[in-house]
């Protein structure tokens, strides 16, 4: 290879390296949106941690199919909707002006087919509505699912059931979709606003979106899941940078949301298929929730998650880094995830903090303090989501290494050329200055162009016809 075939190697790598960066920032530079705070105050004033502590004191099985889903249901959040000011949960299959509810069958334990049931509650805009905005919660949890363990020393199988309370599960996305419709009820908005309380986490809301089709598909879904427990934040909505992604975390910066981080470019991808129409053919904790079925339909969908994203502890997410997952199973409880958040005043003002935040950042979203950045998201979200589950065999992060190595590679031929060449022209300065020594000239050698020889044609060969004669050691790239 001559040398300045060498140069133009080494310019094409960089370029590739480029390339690959920029696949790997998924599709380009975040926006940050002009976001104000809501302003909206609250009529009851209920604390997020104070409501997921009494939901997990109170109704510790919500397990789908049990009958105690509903009673948590009818009981519980139709009580709280109540007194915010929206209307009564008649019965399980009963609708109302601002109320529906759905049965469905699901078979989560793999034992038999169960009904289960989902509620939810219209709050419609001001005036015109420009489309339906979905805010999501599953209520359920595993706390009533029999299970068998297996002694491996005795071989004995023991029954019982799974326990926890779903604190990290759902309780905390109850708590926070709670919250907000305390604080949207009396706000003038521009959008209608579903507030729907899943049952049986995300097998629900296909059938769901199935039964709304019609009358209230969503412009834009908001789902909550599993928020609180982990060491951080995050607001997933696509495998590629969308508008309105970059808009929720504009309104998080503005609300004081400290906790929440940008997506990681490696994402723990698991190679699973895990329903028929599946977009990719690999998944990660960002896809895998109530989301799953609407961003499989192109709906632009935001989901709020917490958990150590950036760990590789576990071979598919891990919630706080160090420590054992909790979710599905007995160690999911209220007392377990503030202690693990630090204990005491400490761990539920931690909670707070992060549930607030989220709360205060949905509200920014869709009050009227920012109607302006809503309406400009929303003219490009339906396009950005229909593409932004592309079906790729590889992550970010996949390109992000195999850049890292290109660099590398180029910057250490790239540092090796640099030195042989100026060894060279060193080596050649001296052999000037024996030759003209030695045929009487006078006064030092004229300085040579480390980058002389690297030109083409006859007049290179003449002007380096003296090295020619006397050649250096062997060039270890020439071939």
């Amino acid at each position: 290879m001559k040398k300045k075939n060498l140069l133009l190697f080494i310019v094409s790598v960089s370029v590739i390296c480029v390339l690959c960066f920029s696949l790997a920032s998924c599709g380009g530079e975040s926006k940050t949106y002009s976001v104000q705070p809501s302003g909206l105050t609250p009529t009851r004033g209920w604390m997020t941690d104070a409501l997921t502590e009494e939901i997990c004191d109170s109704y510790p099985d919500r397990t789908s199919g049990t009958g105690k889903d509903l009673t948590f249901l009818s009981d519980y959040v139709n009580l709280k909707m109540r007194a915010f000011g929206y209307p009564a949960l008649s019965d399980a299959e009963g609708s109302e002006a601002y109320l529906s509810s759905y049965r469905f069958t699901d078979t989560y334990d793999q034992q038999r087919l169960k009904d289960g049931y989902n509620a939810l509650w219209r709050k419609s805009a001001s005036g015109e509505s420009k489309g339906t905005i979905w805010l999501v919660a599953a209520y359920d949890n595993s706390a009533g699912i029999n299970v068998t363990n297996m002694d491996l020393n005795t071989g004995t199988a023991t029954s019982g059931l799974l326990g926890g309370e779903g604190a990290y599960g759902s309780a905390t996305s109850v708590a926070v979709l709670l919250a907000l419709a305390d604080r949207l009820y009396g706000a003038e908005l521009s959008y209608d606003v579903i507030f729907l309380f899943t049952g049986c986490s995300q097998f629900a809301n296909e059938g769901i979106l199935d039964a709304l089709a019609d009358e209230s598909a969503p412009s834009l879904v908001v789902n909550f899941n599993r928020l609180g427990g982990g060491d951080a934040n995050y607001i997933y909505s696509a495998e590629v940078r969308t508008d309105f992604n970059d808009a929720f975390y504009s309104a998080a910066e503005a609300v004081g949301g400290d906790t929440f981080r940008r997506i990681p470019s490696d994402k723990n991808i698991v190679r699973a298929q895990l329903y028929e129409d599946q977009p990719n053919d690999y998944t990660h904790i960002g896809m895998y929730g109530d989301n799953m079925f609407t961003m499989s339909r192109g709906i632009p969908t935001v989901s709020f998650l917490s958990l150590a994203w950036e760990s590789d502890e576990n071979p598919f997410y891990t919630e706080i880094s160090g420590a054992d997952n909790v979710y599905n199973t007995s160690a999911d409880t209220y007392d377990n995830m503030i202690e693990r958040l630090g204990g005491g005043e400490t761990g539920v003002a931690r909670l707070r903090a992060v549930l607030d935040g989220v709360v205060e950042t949905v509200a920014a979203m869709l009050s009227p303090a920012n109607a302006d950045v809503l309406d400009e998201v929303m003219t490009t979200a339906a396009e950005q989501a229909a593409t932004g589950n592309i079906g790729s065999h590889a992550d970010a992060g996949t390109y992000t290494r195999l850049a890292i190595v290109l660099v590398v590679v180029v910057a250490a031929v790239t540092v090796s050329v640099a030195i042989r060449n100026k060894l060279v022209a060193k080596q050649q300065k001296k052999m000037e200055e024996v030759r003209r020594q030695a045929s009487g000239q006078a006064g030092p050698a004229p300085r040579e162009d480390i980058f002389e020889g690297y030109g083409d044609g006859e007049d290179d060969d003449k002007k380096n016809d003296d090295v020619k004669k006397d050649p250096p050691d062997d060039d270890i790239f020439e071939m």
